[in-house]
């Protein structure tokens, strides 16, 4: 049977593919997790914190509209549902 995709990597052998699934799940969590603890840090900031003085500043900005605040109007019932299908829309696909 020919394969749908045949741009991705041949088929890997059971144990194999659980290694690799162990391996970015891991990773996948491990990324949450710094995510995660950078905002909490950054929003523990309550000023503009200066890196190199009268150069570079650290300054909380909140983007709320997604990719270059393109939703930045509207309201939450509309980005959130819409962000969900963007992102997990193509998901099916992954094979």
């Amino acid at each position: 049977m020919p394969r749908r995709f045949p741009l991705l990597l041949p088929r890997m052998p059971i144990r194999s593919q659980l290694r690799a699934t162990l391996f970015f799940s891991l990773v996948a969590l491990l990324t949450l997790a710094a995510d995660v603890w950078t905002k909490h840090r950054a929003a523990s900031l309550t000023a503009p914190r200066a890196l190199v003085d009268g150069v570079l500043r650290f300054v909380l900005a909140h983007n709320a509209g997604g990719v270059a605040s393109i939703l930045h109007d509207a309201p939450e019932s509309v980005r959130l549902p819409l962000f969900v299908v963007v992102t997990t829309g193509p998901s099916p696909f992954w094979h």
